[in-house]
């Protein structure tokens, strides 16, 4: 059986993890990658029908998420609907622009990126840096690692729940092929 995917940027694939869109948003985002790159394009032309028909959402609330994502400048409007044809989209991949809430900043981001578990010295177990024995209870000799440890974690939960998002869609659509 031959596999068909979907190329998509890791720096871009990190910001999708780490930013804050609702589930809607999320999917249009999807479909527009699934679209654009999924085809070796930079852009297509993508009405609101033919979104809310891909991803089954109410149709008021995609034109409602894809003004938001535009005006988040998340997407960019490469060419404005007309009568007899439909608006061109892309994902602004400069994600540096993006105006919305992410889980993590970028700046954050970068000086974690290559560091696989940020926050957690090598040498330690992962998940219990700094922890020490006081009788029946745990305790940790600085708030800000466990912080830092809680946070890895969080982000991991959502990096796994995106992944199981792309294997539905993947296999509802017959999408994009995350190995």
């Amino acid at each position: 059986m031959e596999y068909n995917y979907t190329k998509i940027d890791n720096e871009v694939m990190e910001q999708l993890m780490i930013t804050k869109f609702n589930g809607t948003q999320y999917r249009i985002l999807m479909k527009v990658i699934r679209s654009t790159a999924g085809f070796n394009k930079d852009s297509y032309d993508l009405s609101v029908g033919f979104i809310t028909n891909a991803i089954g959402a109410n149709k008021q609330q995609i034109k409602k998420q894809i003004k938001n994502l535009i005006n988040q400048k998340v997407l960019k409007v490469e060419k404005k609907h007309t009568t007899t044809s439909s608006r061109v989209i892309s994902l602004n991949k400069n994600y540096e622009e993006w105006i919305i809430d992410r889980y993590k900043e970028i700046d954050e981001y970068k000086e974690t990126k290559n560091n696989k578990y940020p926050g957690i010295k090598s040498g330690t177990r992962a998940g219990f840096q700094n922890v020490k024995n006081t009788g029946s209870r745990l305790g940790t000799t600085s708030g800000n690692e466990l912080d830092t440890q809680k946070e890895y974690i969080k982000n991991k939960i959502i990096k796994i729940n995106i992944k199981h998002i792309i294997e539905i869609y993947n296999y509802s659509e017959g999408g994009i092929y995350v190995n």
